[in-house]
């Protein structure tokens, strides 16, 4: 087999079939099988492995007035998104555009301010603020508000509460508005994983005490023991989630194994959750916790 012409260098990492054909390249060489038909008159040099690969991959095809939104807006931000979310590019085009129609794509025409759309790494996207307000048809209440934790999160804020709120307060759709306003509330800018905060919203929701995150826990002499992800302080029990990088990482899972000893010393006791005690809407996990709480004086009501 002979091998694949030169591209024209203009054309870059992806590129339109009609611009590759303007600079002279003929339809059989575009059919070589070292590019790829990412979208109908599309071509790439390689498959697109993430969002913004695929993203990248679309913006040939783009017009002026087009833009990235919803679920595809969230993963550019680096929102968490359920592994069951929606693999289809967001396109969307201003009120009265007619939304774009193409395999692979959703397409929509939104309501919208100008300044609700901004560019990100030379991408038109949705605003932090719109993004959030608009995930709220296609996300569970849990993933929803674990949208928002990461949208203000304290190490790399992409807005704030009341960012969120104006928009959510002003947004056009209606129909999902109790929905955005009941999430607020439940936001929390200390939350460092999906995880924390679907244990969070558990906790809440079978009437915990409100747990305090991702706060540094001393010893009687104000030595640091650790930093767990949720502490019922008053009652001294933590709660930590052991995700998979805890099982993969070596240094990561012992320093997590010494400091447990360190916290029963000084008489904190440890709940360690794992990826079962979310699977099963977090009911063992709640049920320990409550009994050790009670234990040491929580008098409330658990709903379960």
């Amino acid at each position: 087999m002979t091998r694949p012409a030169p591209l024209p260098h203009e054309l870059g990492e992806h590129f339109r079939v009609r611009d590759a054909v303007a600079l002279g390249s003929s339809p059989g060489r575009l059919r070589r099988s070292d590019l790829v038909q990412t979208f109908h008159g599309v071509r790439s040099h390689h498959p697109p492995e993430t969002v913004a690969q695929a993203v990248q991959a679309y913006l040939p095809l783009l017009p002026d007035r087009g833009f990235f939104s919803h679920l595809t807006a969230a993963a550019l931000w680096g929102l968490p998104l359920p592994a069951n979310a929606d693999p289809r590019l967001h396109v969307s085009y201003p009120h009265g555009c007619r939304p774009v129609r193409r395999p692979g794509v959703a397409g929509h025409h939104l309501v919208m301010r100008a300044d609700e759309i901004t560019v990100l790494d030379g991408v038109p996207v949705t605003t932090a603020e719109r993004t959030w307000c608009d995930l709220a048809p296609w996300l569970g209440f849990e993933s929803l508000v674990a949208a928002g934790d990461r949208a203000v999160w304290r190490r790399d804020p992409l807005t704030t509460i009341d960012g969120l709120t104006d928009m959510a307060r002003r947004h056009p759709d209606r129909r999902h508005r109790a929905r955005r306003l009941a999430a607020l509330p439940m936001i929390c800018e200390r939350s460092d994983s999906p995880p924390e905060t679907t244990l969070r919203l558990r906790f809440h929701r079978a009437g915990l005490p409100r747990p305090d995150l991702n706060v540094d826990v001393t010893d009687a002499a104000g030595r640091f023991l650790g930093r767990p992800d949720l502490a019922f302080t008053e009652f001294r029990e933590l709660v930590d989630y052991e995700g998979d990088g805890h099982r993969t990482d070596r240094h990561q899972w012992w320093n997590d194994v010494a400091r447990v000893p360190r916290f029963e010393a000084a008489g904190w006791h440890t709940h360690r959750a794992t990826t079962p005690d979310l699977a099963d809407g977090s009911r063992r996990l709640i049920l320990a916790v409550a009994r050790s709480l009670h234990d040491k004086g929580w008098r409330g009501d658990l709903r379960l």
